[in-house]
């Protein structure tokens, strides 16, 4: 089964490598979003894993999109032609955000789901 971290790093693997150094912290800020802070990672479900991998790729992207952003002003008085692979980048964070964003609203509503489905049918007696 695979980590959290394998999991950011599957949708973000670019900034993982920038903000290596506190990844933890991000996913211990994660962990208690979702709601686990009283759990370990190996006690979690892949579906809970990849909600808080969600959580944390959607928190890296302010801090990825903020030093691309200083990257862009450094590079074009250098370097004209890393600009553009940088605004690219920005536009790639920006419909990431969208998807992070529609994947843990999913995810938590079928987390939610599974906590309220006792397996019992409902029946209407009238």
């Amino acid at each position: 089964m695979a980590t959290i971290n394998e999991m950011i790093a599957g949708k973000m693997p670019d900034e993982v490598g920038l903000f290596s150094a506190s990844i933890a912290t991000f996913v211990e800020e994660a962990m208690a979003l979702a709601g686990f802070s009283d759990k370990v990672e190996n006690d979690l479900s892949v579906l809970e894993k990849s909600l808080v991998a969600d959580i944390v790729a959607e928190a890296l992207i302010m801090p990825s999109m903020s030093h691309y952003k200083k990257a862009i002003k450094k590079a074009e008085g250098d370097q004209a032609g890393s600009v553009e692979f940088l605004d690219n980048k920005l536009d790639w964070l920006k419909m990431m955000k969208t998807i992070l964003s529609e994947s843990i609203a999913t995810k938590k509503a079928k987390l939610l789901t599974s906590l309220n489905d006792t397996g019992v049918p409902m029946i209407f007696v009238s």
